[in-house]
């Protein structure tokens, strides 16, 4: 069936050729696509395409702010935008929103916490680690090691529409968000959350463990333990595995990180920042626009169109809003209870796969 396909293309991608007539697709997620593309040369790699596809599949690689082509008078038509209007080759949404915030140097780091968490690290060079994402990123000159954990957001809407019905059937009757009033119930509970720990598998996880048959799990369960217990438990354990790839990261490849700054839906949550500051043991930070992906867009459009002469003049003018500082009593408790939440895993992960 794909002999039929004209071409291979990632969503921005199709959005682009639909708008211009041309068929490209940026560096950052040309990589999804290795090794049917040379990372050197970025040219299509025919021996390896031979196995797959044939090589007028694929598309051009381009860097994600070119300017691909204009607004076709059929687009413009179709969409009422402006004929001879200027189109980005574009990027995918992680990389968009690691911009938004001013991730532009080596050493920064993204944590995007939606449904699921993100992350992208900037280094100077390529690294070398199976268990990770590395390759390279948006920005000419940079390299990014890019990771994720399967449940963040959706583990919360779980513990939302499972333990908090009361709360979602108020919030439909004018009373407050659902969410708002876990958060407000899982700031009630100590870091620690009494000695409850969450393993947040409850889709398989990705880095760094890579396991689809991972599982979640509540430990330490007692008859003292409530539901905001699990509430609180479920945010540190997100927040255990942003410091497991911290940890890789800094401890590991010896790579620093000067900041770290949060975006996405959890950010409304300020009790799971504090977690992943705790946790982490540094500072994370907030930037001022936090819409995300939309708004890296934005960027990237005002330097390819020239409102600003480079990334750094462009990273002069995003703002940090909300720096969250550790508590550092909270961390060594943290730090102290970390060899049990990775010993759960390893110990159980055999028991996990019997399950499937």
């Amino acid at each position: 069936m794909h002999e039929r396909a004209a071409k291979f293309l990632t969503a921005s991608s199709f959005l682009c050729a639909k708008l211009t007539g041309r068929f490209t697709v940026d560096r950052y997620l040309a990589e999804d696509f290795l090794p049917l593309y040379d990372r050197y040369t970025w040219r299509v790699d025919a021996r390896e395409c031979a196995r797959f596809c044939r090589p007028d599949q694929m598309t051009e690689v381009m860097s994600a702010t070119d300017i691909a082509g204009v607004i076709t008078q059929r687009a413009a038509e179709a969409t009422g935008l402006a004929a001879g209007t200027p189109v980005l080759v574009g990027t995918g949404d992680s990389g968009a929103e690691a911009i938004s915030t001013g991730v532009f140097r080596p050493g920064d780091m993204m944590v995007q916490l939606g449904s699921t968490a993100y992350f992208i690290y900037l280094a100077d060079h390529m690294v070398d680690d199976a268990r990770l994402w590395p390759g390279t990123f948006i920005i000419p000159g940079t390299y990014g090691i890019c990771a994720g954990t399967n449940t963040a957001g959706a583990l919360t809407s779980w513990l939302r529409q499972e333990l908090y019905r009361d709360a979602v059937e108020a919030e439909g009757h004018g009373g407050p968000d659902a969410y708002s009033v876990m958060a407000h119930d899982a700031a009630d509970v100590a870091p620690g959350a009494d000695g409850l720990l969450c393993l947040p598998y409850f889709a398989g996880e990705r880095t760094p463990l890579n396991d689809p048959e991972a599982r979640g799990v509540f430990f330490g369960l007692t008859g003292r333990h409530t539901r905001a217990h699990m509430v609180r438990a479920a945010l540190e354990g997100v927040a255990y595995t942003v410091a497991s790839h911290v940890d890789i990261i800094e401890r590991e490849h010896g790579l620093p990180i000067g900041r770290i700054m949060l975006v996405g839906g959890g950010t409304k949550n300020p009790v799971w920042m504090q977690a992943i500051a705790d946790v982490c043991g540094r500072e994370v930070s907030v930037a001022k626009v936090t819409v995300g992906a939309c708004f890296g867009d934005a960027i990237m459009a005002a330097l390819a169109g020239g409102a600003y002469a480079s990334w750094d003049e462009l990273a002069q003018v995003l703002g940090v809003a909300q720096t969250i500082v550790p508590d550092m009593a909270a961390h060594e408790l943290y730090a102290s209870r970390r060899h049990i939440f990775d010993e759960l895993y390893a110990r159980n992960r055999d028991l996990m796969h019997e399950l499937v």
